[in-house]
């Protein structure tokens, strides 16, 4: 009786060992789908991230684009004021260089 027991006891024992390999095994494999998963993640984040930050580099070029597009329109105006004023200044001279002229004879 005492084989029998000792060779259910042995049985049982080799199952439970069974089982908690099966068992570590499953969360090896699970915790390695985690980390995979995990690290899937980070790379999207990163991705995202490169994404975003070139996103914000064109709309700084977009934006500095525009400011010297808006600069340049500033100027442009700003020389025709001038032109116009040359032109004004000019006329008036010529308008008066004939009135003295007249006012001389």
């Amino acid at each position: 009786m005492g084989r029998l027991t000792q060779s259910v006891k042995n049985v049982a024992l080799f199952l439970f060992g069974v089982v908690l390999v099966a068992v570590g095994y499953r969360t090896n494999e699970a915790h390695a789908q985690a980390k995979a998963e995990a690290a899937k993640m980070e790379a999207a984040k990163v991705e995202a991230e490169k994404l975003d930050a070139e996103k914000a580099k064109n709309a700084a070029a977009a934006e500095d684009m525009d400011m010297g597009k808006k600069k340049a329109d500033k100027e442009k105006a700003k020389a025709k004021e001038k032109a116009k004023a040359k032109a004004k200044k000019k006329s008036k001279l010529e308008k008066a260089k004939p009135e003295k002229a007249h006012a001389s004879k």
